[in-house]
C-alpha cells in the first residue's frame, strides 16, 4: 500500500496539471468549501424574489420590455426554473408589486440584509482559505454594504446591456447594410454577460482578499470561474431536462429543488475561484500548500 501511494504522488508530481487539480480538491476537502457554499447559497436564494422586484421597477424605468427582462433571465436561470422565475414576474406586474413604496422598501432591506450576510460569509471562507485574518469592526461592515450594492449594480448593468447592445447592432446593420449583425446579437449578449461577470467577480474577490500581507492574483481566477459557472449551468440544465421523472418525485416543488441545488452548484464554483486564486499564488510563490482539518469532534 505504501508502495503504491508512493507511485502515485511521484506520478502526480510528474505532471503539473494533474497535480494542481488534486491541491483544488485537497483545499476544497480541507476548508470545508462544501458546507460554505451551502451558506451562501442560502443567502443567495434570499435575495431572489426580492432582486426580481427590483429589476421590474427598473424595467418600468427604461425602454426596456418585459419579454426582453425574460430572454435575458433566461441566460442565466437554468429552464427548469424559468416557469418559477416568470409566474413571479406575472404576478408582480398584475398585482403592480412594483409600484407598492413598502413591499419594494421591504425587498431593498431584505437584500441589503441577506447579501451582506453573504458577503460576510465569503469573507469568512476567503480568511479560511488563506489562513489569514479578514475584516473586523467598523469597516467589516461598511464593505459588506458593497455586497447588495453590487448586485442591484449588476442587474442594472445586465438591463443595459440588452438596451445599448441592440441600439448598437442597429447601428452597425445601418451602417454596414451586408452584414448580418442580428444574427450574431445572442453570442454579442452572452460575451457582454460574461465580462459583466468576470468584473464583478473579480471586484468580489479582491474585496473578500484577507487584509495584511501580498493580495493574491484574482483575474485569471475570476475569468476561469465566469466561465465555469457558464458551463456548468448549461451542464446542469441539459442534465435536468434529460432527468423525466423529476417533476414526478417533488411534484410542484420541482422548480424551488432544481433553484436550490442550481444556487449550490454556483456557490460552489464562486468559492472554487478562490481556492483556485489561493492554489495558483502558492505556486506562483513556490511555497507549500497549507492544511489545517479539524475534525469533526472539534468543529
Amino acid at each position: 500500500m505504501n508502495r503504491f501511494l508512493e507511485q502515485l504522488n511521484l506520478f502526480v508530481s510528474r505532471h503539473p496539471p494533474i497535480a494542481f487539480t488534486t491541491d483544488l480538491f485537497r483545499v476544497y476537502l480541507d476548508r470545508r468549501i462544501g458546507r460554505s457554499a451551502a451558506e451562501l447559497a442560502y443567502y443567495l436564494t434570499l435575495t431572489i424574489f426580492p432582486m426580481l422586484s427590483i429589476s421590474i421597477w427598473l424595467v418600468e424605468r427604461l425602454p426596456i420590455t418585459e419579454y426582453q427582462l425574460t430572454n435575458l433571465l433566461s441566460d442565466i436561470f437554468p429552464p427548469s426554473t424559468m416557469n418559477l422565475v416568470s409566474e413571479y414576474l406575472l404576478y408582480a406586474k398584475s398585482t403592480q408589486l412594483h409600484s407598492n413604496n413598502s413591499l419594494l422598501t421591504g425587498g431593498i432591506i431584505t437584500i441589503f440584509m441577506a447579501a451582506s450576510a453573504a458577503f460576510r460569509s465569503i469573507v469568512s471562507t476567503s480568511s479560511a482559505i488563506y489562513n489569514r485574518k479578514v475584516y473586523r469592526g467598523v469597516w467589516y461592515w461598511l464593505v459588506s454594504l458593497l455586497f447588495p450594492i453590487l448586485l442591484v449594480v449588476m442587474v442594472y448593468v445586465s438591463l443595459l446591456v440588452v438596451l445599448t447592445g441592440r441600439w448598437f447592432i442597429h447601428f452597425l446593420r445601418r451602417t454596414f447594410p451586408l452584414l448580418a449583425f442580428p444574427h450574431y446579437w445572442p453570442l454579442l449578449r452572452l460575451a457582454l454577460m460574461y465580462t459583466v461577470a468576470m468584473l464583478v467577480l473579480m471586484l468580489l474577490y479582491r474585496l473578500t482578499a484577507p487584509r495584511g500581507g501580498a493580495h493574491p492574483p484574482v483575474k485569471r481566477g475570476a475569468a476561469l470561474t465566469a466561465l465555469v459557472l457558464t458551463a456548468a449551468s448549461a451542464a446542469f440544465s441539459s442534465m435536468v431536462s434529460y432527468s423525466s421523472r423529476y417533476s414526478v418525485v417533488y411534484g410542484s416543488l420541482a422548480s424551488i429543488i432544481i433553484l436550490l441545488v442550481w444556487l449550490y452548484l454556483c456557490a460552489n464554483v464562486v468559492i472554487l475561484g478562490n481556492v483556485f486564486n489561493y492554489v495558483l499564488w502558492m505556486y506562483i510563490k513556490d511555497e507549500e500548500l497549507e492544511f489545517t482539518f479539524i475534525g469533526p469532534s472539534d468543529s
